[in-house]
């Protein structure tokens, strides 16, 4: 097939979207498909691949400008752009649009050149404007946009149950139209790391645990509950080590807090790290936390899907045992036994589950065996491929 992939990914970044992308790109040559993929500039540096179109989009200073202005300025390119390839190399057989601010130009473009398209959903926009404070009006603006794209999509991959069923009953999307097509890991590259120097770096004995995080760090997170949660079992027990992996916009405040708490010499704070050294880093932990939650309150919690976060799966491929939020989406490690969830928006209910699983080497143990056994099955990249090439077959086929 000639394939032709449209995504808000930055190449020029380490980060877990854009190696998303990479893979998908490499798995739809690997498979012998003819890819063309638009993504947003700038291109890294030394970066050179005729079929990667890169559309420039300014950076503002303050988000609102910086959203408003990526909605048209990269649209605009991108739909020119996307009709300047169709003149030049033809019409592709079908367009793969990932869930961001370039689907409606995707689709729009797809609608002028006569092609299928495929929406792939990982998150609910609805979902992040609500937890970002956003007024109703705004909301509504947004579901329009998505509803005239799901519209126009023949199929829409959805990655995890939680966001299909959101598609269904928030979005009046019909069922027969959505596929779940989970994300995927290198689960080789992910279980393949080696803490041990690491666990030396941190100062953590053979005997001690440590409890991990890799990942973003937004409010929604969990990360300062977790961090809280440490606190009140490290006076409890001198056998733990906290280690934070990330970035974001609760780093600064959750550092701060490190710094200052008592116990701050048991915890290791490293920021962000290349992608090539994330197993290691899990393979330093003895668990793994996913501890999002939603912080909006009890009665405007409709639509709350945690998606298919690429934490997740890189955690379980690494075969460490997982506490995750309570989200419905998460709930998956309950489900193949490979880790528990627990009420994380609490500091409390997360220091309870976490004093369990430590205390329990051998349920740690059998935990992360049941995750990479399911990663191997179900969570790799190619597994995540087959799904994604069989919606688009589908989508070409009259």
């Amino acid at each position: 097939m000639k394939i032709w992939l449209c995504a808000l990914a930055d190449l020029s970044r380490d980060s877990g979207p854009s190696s998303h992308l990479r893979a998908q790109i490499d798995g739809f040559r690997e498979r012998g498909h003819d890819v063309t993929a638009f993504v947003s500039a700038p291109a890294p540096s030394g970066f050179v691949d005729p079929a990667v179109v890169f559309v420039p989009r300014p950076a503002l200073p303050t988000r609102r400008m910086r959203y408003a202005s990526e909605l048209a300025s990269f649209q605009l390119g991108l739909l020119a752009r996307m009709f300047a390839r169709g003149r030049e190399t033809g019409r592709p057989d079908v367009l793969l649009a990932r869930h961001d601010v370039a689907q409606v130009a995707a689709v729009s473009a797809a609608r002028g050149l006569g092609v299928p398209v495929v929406s792939e959903i990982n998150g609910s926009l609805r979902y992040e404007l609500s937890i970002a404070g956003s007024g109703p009006r705004a909301i509504a603006t947004i579901e329009a946009l998505e509803r005239f794209a799901y519209r126009c999509s023949r199929r829409i991959i959805a990655v995890s149950e939680g966001i299909a069923d959101h598609l269904v009953r928030d979005l009046g999307v019909d069922p027969e139209r959505v596929r779940v097509c989970r994300n995927g890991t290198d689960v080789a590259t992910m279980a393949g790391g080696d803490g041990r120097a690491l666990r030396q770096r941190i100062g953590a004995g053979p005997r001690e645990v440590v409890i991990g995080y890799v990942g973003g760090f937004q409010p929604h997170q969990g990360v300062r509950e977790l961090v809280e949660a440490f606190g009140c079992l490290a006076e409890r027990n001198e056998a733990l080590r906290l280690l934070l992996v990330g970035d974001g916009p609760c780093a600064r405040e959750v550092r701060s807090r490190l710094e200052a708490a008592p116990w701050a010499k048991r915890a290791t704070f490293l920021g962000p790290v290349p992608r090539g050294e994330v197993p290691d880093c899990l393979a330093a932990m003895d668990i793994c936390t996913v501890p999002r939650f939603d912080p909006r309150p009890a009665g405007r919690q409709s639509g709350t899907p945690a998606g298919s976060p690429l934490k997740l799966f890189e955690a379980l491929a690494a075969g460490r045992p997982v506490l995750a939020g309570p989200l419905p989406d998460l709930r998956l490690v309950e489900k193949i036994g490979a880790g528990i969830c627990a009420d994380t928006s609490t500091p409390a209910a997360i220091a309870e589950a976490l004093e369990g699983l430590c205390a329990d080497e051998g349920q740690r143990a059998q935990m992360g065996r049941a995750g990479r056994c399911w990663a191997l099955e179900h969570g790799s990249w190619e597994a995540a491929m087959d799904r994604v090439e069989a919606v688009l077959r589908e989508a070409v086929t009259p």
